[in-house]
Order: C-alpha cells, then sequence, then structure tokens
C-alpha cells in the first residue's frame, strides 16, 4: 500500500461579510473534518475573499489484500482452503497446497487469497471485519 498526497485549494468569495463568514467556517469545518492541514490567506483587493490551501493524505491499494485492508476485512492463512494444518503437533508452521511455505493458521492471508477471493473463486463463511483507522 502507498501514500498519496495531493494538495488542493478552496475559494471562498461572497458579498456580504455575513454570507462571507458562513461560506468560510463552513469550508473550513470541512477542511478539518478531513483532518487535514491548511493555510487561511485572504486576498484584500478582492473584497470578501478568502483561500484555503490543504494537503489531503490517502491510501492507495496496491494489491487485492490491500483493498480488503482497507475495507476492514481480514481473513487467516486457517480460512483459506488451501490451508493444511499439521498433524505433528509440535508442529507450528506449514506449506499449503499453494506452496507458501512457513504459513501458519493465524497468519494473515497471501495475495493469492484475497486475488482468489475477489474473483469469486473461494468462498468465505461469516466473517467479522475488523475495524481500521482511516488515514
Amino acid at each position: 500500500m502507498k501514500y498519496a498526497k495531493k494538495q488542493s485549494t478552496k475559494v471562498i468569495h461572497s458579498a456580504t461579510a455575513e454570507q462571507f463568514q458562513s461560506e468560510l467556517n463552513k469550508a473550513l469545518e470541512e477542511v478539518s473534518e478531513m483532518g487535514c492541514k491548511y493555510e487561511l490567506m485572504f486576498n484584500n483587493n478582492q473584497g470578501f475573499c478568502a483561500y484555503i490551501v490543504y494537503s489531503a493524505e490517502r491510501l492507495v491499494p496496491e494489491t487485492a489484500s490491500d483493498r480488503y485492508h482497507l475495507k476492514g476485512e481480514t481473513y487467516r492463512c486457517g480460512e483459506c482452503p488451501n490451508f493444511v494444518a499439521s498433524k505433528d503437533g509440535r508442529v507450528k508452521y506449514t506449506t499449503c497446497m499453494h506452496g507458501t511455505m512457513y504459513c501458519k493458521a493465524d497468519h494473515d492471508a497471501c495475495d493469492y487469497f484475497y486475488e482468489k477471493l475477489e474473483k469469486g473463486e473461494i468462498q468465505i463463511e461469516e466473517h467479522e471485519t475488523v475495524p481500521t483507522d482511516p488515514i
């Protein structure tokens, strides 16, 4: 997953002071709700005019597993039909039928699993979503 940073500008221009104040407060609230850093500049030559320049950051998924993680869905190797647990209780790790070595039932599932899940080739019974903190 990678981070994308985008700089944007909101322009507030009004004919009256009351309307300007209302629109400026509304725009500042929108920007602060997004959790963005911003800079407020006034243009006194234009009358009631202000610019809000802000930077918005977001996560951009690169793989199928990233797309599921952004939705708050995480799966484990033990939920994959290719996972075969070791019959020897002393052995913690195993090799799945897909060929992933050193996998364990409680490890995060591999991209192969998420790609098959996305295509509908793997069916999973009810699954709890894990709340994530979006950036």
